[in-house]
């Protein structure tokens, strides 16, 4: 594990800026009276320190926290989910949740149902973003902790740097193919196109490939319908109908492990696991059952490209519990992603992805194996939010 000297704060400190390194379109400014503070554009590279000992005014809001989730049936949502109710537990919190199950008008109703009935932290996944994020900030103005996945201004962002996933899966394809099968391969490649924040894994993709001379390998790019959300049903339907064009697609690689798990089975459906020896498929996230197939090593599902999930739910759980205290929170959580190949480091991951409370204990004493929290903010500097790029590579961290 590694540990770092954690900088002092001061209690109405603001972060040095990065400005490097950051290369997407600026998050609209929405600025509002209440609270102390003022939205940056600098990007918090400062380590949180979990120990400053600031306490500002308690949020008087509601012990309750809510999660808005957009579909059914996803392995990893349902896992925030479940993991953030055993946080809110923990900090003696109220959990309350809604499934808008792809129904973008609906997400937006019962995000506005939940805030409406008093809540004082609020987590969303992204499937309407910019209609969220006005929910999101109608929500700060009446002092909750706001917590969005891959998108902003909100109090605390959740993110993973994108590209950085997309070029960990795309670095482990192009080594298959150079010493499995000989640089010679038909690609199928699932992509996350239809939801804005994920396309940079599919350019990622693009750009490993193109740089070691593989991208005439990508037979096939695909995306999910409109109707599709990035189900195993959507990665079945995809790779069964490509494969009545392109029967020898031998390499399915997805831009998360639900599509990529669907491709799966629709590729044993046609009996590819017998036909194809050097069959490869992969996908990103780290799902329970993705790694399950990687810990098999009979399975051609051969890696993902992981972030710890659990922790997607459970960490802000617990930084809504420090909110109402008046405790700091990050204003930005960085989740790193980790390749997972073989047997070995899917058993040491899966360890840690059942442990929930020891991996946020960790990361309070300064450890970042995990996640990464960036600056500071709590209710009484509420104004304090990050109002600038959404990062689609880190600057130098000063941790």
């Amino acid at each position: 594990m590694n540990k770092f000297m954690l900088p002092e704060w001061s209690r109405r400190q603001f972060l040095a800026t990065a400005g490097a390194g950051l290369a997407s379109a600026a998050m609209p400014s929405l600025a509002f009276a209440e609270g102390e503070g003022t939205p940056s554009k600098d990007f918090p590279v400062k380590r949180w320190n979990a120990k400053d000992g600031i306490v500002g005014a308690p949020c008087p809001l509601p012990k309750r926290v809510a999660y808005q989730n957009i579909a059914a049936g996803i392995e990893v949502l349902e896992l925030v989910s479940d993991e953030l109710k055993r946080a809110a537990e923990t900090e003696g919190l109220e959990f309350i949740t809604s499934n808008s199950n792809g129904d973008a008008a609906k997400t937006i109703q019962q995000m506005r149902a939940m805030v409406q009935r008093g809540v004082c932290g609020l987590l969303s996944a992204n499937y309407n973003v910019q209609a969220q994020l006005a929910v999101h900030m109608d929500a700060m103005k009446k002092g909750v902790c706001s917590v969005q996945f891959n998108a902003g201004p909100v109090t605390s962002i959740l993110s993973s740097i994108q590209y950085e996933g997309g070029r960990t899966q795309a670095e482990f394809v192009v080594d298959y193919i150079k010493k499995e099968m000989g640089g010679d391969a038909s690609v199928l490649y699932i992509s996350g196109d239809f939801q804005e924040d994920l396309q940079a894994r599919g350019r990622a993709f693009k750009d490993i490939m193109k740089a070691n001379g593989y991208e005439n390998l990508i037979t096939s790019y695909q995306t999910p319908a409109a109707a599709g959300n990035g189900s195993q049903r959507d990665g079945f339907m995809i790779t069964n109908t490509v494969l009545q064009q392109h029967p020898n697609i031998n390499v399915v690689v997805g831009f998360n492990d639900e599509v990529a798990l669907g491709a799966l089975a629709a590729l044993k459906a046609k009996g590819k696991f017998a036909s194809e020896p050097k069959l490869m498929v992969c996908g990103i996230d780290g799902s329970g059952q993705a790694i399950a197939e990687i810990s098999s090593g009979k399975s051609p599902y051969k890696s993902t490209a992981a972030v710890h999930f659990p922790m997607v739910g459970y960490l802000p759980g617990r930084l809504f519990g420090r909110w109402s205290r008046g405790e700091t929170v990050p204003q930005y959580q960085v989740f790193n992603y980790a390749l997972i190949s073989d047997a070995d480091h899917a058993a040491r991951f899966s360890a840690d992805y059942k442990d929930t409370p020891r991996i946020f204990d960790q990361m309070v004493e300064g450890d970042n194996t995990y996640i990464t929290p960036l600056g500071s903010i709590n209710y009484e500097s509420r104004m304090s939010y990050y109002d600038g790029t959404m990062p689609a590579a880190l600057p130098p961290l000063q941790l």
